[in-house]
């Protein structure tokens, strides 16, 4: 029968074709997979590129201030050293000259003490001459010559 005849075949030719448009959809979806993963690599490659130069751009900025940054720290250092000997200087001129300080107070303590020590002498001397010379213009006076 010529009409079931062409629904059979218009029904193969429908299969026909949608096998045809899977293939395509299939071949598509691999194609695209493929580009996908291959875009994602070239992103991650691209990135990691840029990322390395960067930290190389890093790395020689740091390189570059290493020395200005030990000229710095060696001044410094040099600051704190010169500092710290003239303070250990400040010290022992401060404690020699505090010593050399006691002891010309003890020295003045000791030449204090002779001179009312010599005072006192004196002082004593005086009062006996004058106490003897009192007695004995008494005595004279008392015993009427």
């Amino acid at each position: 029968t010529g009409r079931g005849f062409v629904a059979r075949k218009r029904v193969a030719a429908l299969r026909q074709l949608r096998a045809v448009l899977r293939l395509q959809s299939w071949q598509r979806g691999r194609h695209g997979r493929k580009e996908a993963k291959l875009r994602t690599w070239a992103l991650g490659f691209i990135q990691a590129w840029s990322r390395a130069r960067r930290l190389r751009k890093i790395l020689l900025r740091t390189r570059a201030a290493v020395p200005r940054l030990q000229a710095v720290w060696r001044l410094k250092l040099s600051a704190l050293r010169w500092r710290r000997r003239s303070e250990s200087a400040l010290t022992i001129q401060r404690v020699w000259r505090g010593h050399r300080g006691v002891q010309e107070a003890k020295r003045q303590k000791v030449e204090e003490f002779k001179r009312h020590r010599s005072a006192r002498l004196i002082l004593k001397q005086w009062q006996n001459c004058v106490s003897y010379r009192v007695l004995e213009k008494d005595l004279d006076e008392f015993l009427g010559q």
